[in-house]
């Protein structure tokens, strides 16, 4: 049995049976040859590319006076919000989403698994209740499914909630989320 391909990309399966008959001795050699040819199609999907465009970072938070426990949820949509409760945000800490650039065969789906909570790189502080937009299909939270669009492309982004405890100082937070996509 072989497989030939054939330049236009069809193969062609090709299967000889040689049958040999050997009787007693001065007798002929008999050969039965067969061939069959099938035709088939081979699909090569483009792998997917995945491109860490920012990196998690609530920004530069300043706990309230009053030393009381806070969170902050930073919004996986755009344009980027942070949502303080019991805790001042400032200016200048580059808050951001956690942003993948995502390229593969068009129209393909992904599924995407986030942890159910990770620890902020400053102070170890708890980070949960991740939320998950894409470009091409809005809040995909509750699906976990994104899809790649006519040019194979999509923008993920996940944000999520930080919780501070009592007496927690100023500093710029940031988080490096595990994210993990399988591509079907």
């Amino acid at each position: 049995m072989s497989i030939v391909l054939r330049p236009n990309g069809l193969s062609v399966l090709r299967l000889s049976l040689v049958l040999i008959a050997a009787a007693a001795p001065g007798s002929a050699q008999v050969t039965n040859s067969a061939q069959r040819a099938s035709n088939g199609t081979i699909t090569i999907f483009r792998p997917l590319s995945v491109t860490a465009t920012a990196n998690m970072s609530f920004g530069r938070l300043q706990p309230q006076g009053n030393g009381q426990p806070g969170s902050v949820i930073l919004t996986s949509a755009p344009p980027t919000q942070r949502i303080a409760t019991g805790v001042s945000t400032l200016p200048g800490g580059t808050e951001t989403p956690a942003i993948r650039t995502l390229s593969g065969e068009p129209g393909k789906i992904y599924r995407i698994t986030v942890p159910a909570s990770a620890v902020s790189t400053q102070g170890g502080h708890l980070v949960n209740a991740f939320t998950l937009w894409t470009q091409n299909g809005g809040n995909v939270t509750s699906t976990r499914i994104g899809q790649l669009n006519a040019s194979g492309t999509d923008v993920l982004r996940v944000g999520a909630t930080i919780n501070f405890p009592k007496g927690t100082k100023q500093n710029t937070y940031t988080v490096s989320v595990p994210i993990s996509i399988l591509y079907e």
